[in-house]
């Protein structure tokens, strides 16, 4: 999305960093797709050494042409698995198998907290959109028991569609 290194994008960069060390045969080909060539270098600074390729998208994360752009880009880079660090960013086609990550539903259990523009405001409003993308992903990765009771709960998933993956620590603190 970004430059700035907030959770999600720590979390993003250290899973990636796992992914591609587990394919040091580099059995598993790994395309990485920016929107920003600041944002592709700063990701790169954390990945040297790594097998992956770099895919430039025409479409910034989030917009309205992600949902029609990103089936078509995956379709052409023949993605047999996209995986996402946020709910929201879904490949519609049906095609690509697909695995997204809920951190929590904060928005949707305590709105009042939420502090973002009015477009994000209205889109949490509503929860057919989130059912919507979840319903057709195959599987869901949340940090905790209880956001995955959220998850079942606020969106009736099946609870066998969600994996429990407990957030890790930077061997640096210890």
């Amino acid at each position: 999305r970004d430059t700035h290194l907030d959770g999600i994008a720590r979390y993003s960069i250290e899973t990636t960093q796992g992914l591609l060390n587990l394919n040091k045969n580099g059995k598993f080909k790994f395309t990485l797709l920016f929107h920003k060539e600041e944002v592709r270098e700063t990701v790169e600074r954390f990945l040297r050494g790594s097998l992956y390729e770099v895919s430039m998208i025409p479409f910034p994360c989030f917009s309205l042409k992600e949902p029609f752009l990103l089936p078509k880009v995956l379709q052409h880079l023949e993605t047999d698995l996209f995986f996402s660090p946020n709910y929201l960013t879904f490949p519609f086609n049906g095609k690509t198998k697909t695995v997204l990550v809920i951190h929590d539903l904060t928005q949707y259990v305590s709105p009042e907290t939420l502090e973002a523009n009015l477009k994000w405001k209205i889109f949490f409003k509503f929860k057919f959109q989130t059912k919507f993308i979840l319903d057709r992903v195959d599987k869901i990765i949340t940090d905790s028991e209880h956001t995955k009771k959220d998850i079942i709960r606020l969106f009736r998933v099946k609870e066998e569609k969600i994996v429990v993956i407990y957030p890790g620590i930077d061997k640096k603190f210890f």
